[in-house]
């Protein structure tokens, strides 16, 4: 109970939080870079899309209804595609930043100092880059066999559930080894740690796809929102104990 407490504290106390740690205007360079991101995938979805839509015309005969069928189906794939690579892609890109951002928010609550050279950021991002790279291909893996269980088996839609949980899980792990980084855990550690915090890395994981969810707010501030929280509920847990 204790925990579930401190965890809904962390969210309500990251909203105001990047101004509290005066991080608002060293989170421009990021948003800036995710923005021209985000408009390169319209373009390659666009791309994609009409890719899609010339090969399945080519199997079917050209008729007003089956081209808007077409066209809606391609639609809807290059929307999945998008939702579940373009998350991880900005979790490996930003870390250096988002890490940076943890790193603030646990400055301003216990004043410790951190002073990260150059080498360490790049050592933070290729962390990030192969965190994220994996937990994208753990993430299908698990989503794809909770999906064919769900075909197979009755009970469907507690297989469907166990995939969204899944995909929670390791999203909200993403954000949790911005903190165990400053730890100097191994990556091995990281993920023992967050299994130890299933619930709320699993909670955190889902909030974050709520939020990404949301056309452009989710994608400028879901990123640093539950970096936030994800330090605060660390940090005070850690207190408690």
């Amino acid at each position: 109970m204790k925990e579930l407490k401190i965890m809904f504290n962390s969210f309500k106390e990251a909203i105001p939080l990047y101004k509290k740690v005066k991080f608002k205007g060293k989170k421009l360079i990021p948003l800036s870079i995710m923005i021209l991101l985000f408009v390169l995938y319209i373009i390659l979805g666009n791309k994609f899309t009409e890719f899609l839509i010339e090969i399945l015309s080519k199997q079917f005969k050209p008729d007003i209804f089956t081209d808007k069928i077409i066209r809606l189906l391609s639609k809807i794939f290059t929307v999945v595609i998008y939702f579940y690579t373009y998350k991880y892609i900005v979790l490996g890109l930003f870390s250096p930043f988002l890490s940076n951002y943890s790193e603030k928010v646990e400055t301003f609550y216990q004043g410790k100092s951190f002073k990260f050279s150059f080498y360490q950021n790049l050592k933070f991002f290729f962390r990030g880059v192969g965190i994220s790279s994996t937990n994208f291909i753990i993430e299908l893996l698990f989503v794809g066999f909770f999906f064919f269980l769900g075909i197979l088996l009755p009970f469907k839609p507690i297989f469907y559930i166990l995939s969204i949980l899944v995909q929670c899980f390791f999203i909200g792990y993403s954000f949790s080894d911005y903190y165990y980084e400053r730890k100097e855990y191994g990556v091995r550690k990281s993920l023992k740690e967050a299994l130890n915090n299933v619930v709320a890395v699993t909670l955190i994981g889902g909030v974050f796809i709520l939020i990404f969810a949301i056309p452009i707010i989710g994608i400028l501030y879901g990123p640093i929102y539950c970096t936030g929280v994800t330090t605060l509920y660390l940090l005070k847990k850690e207190k408690i104990n």
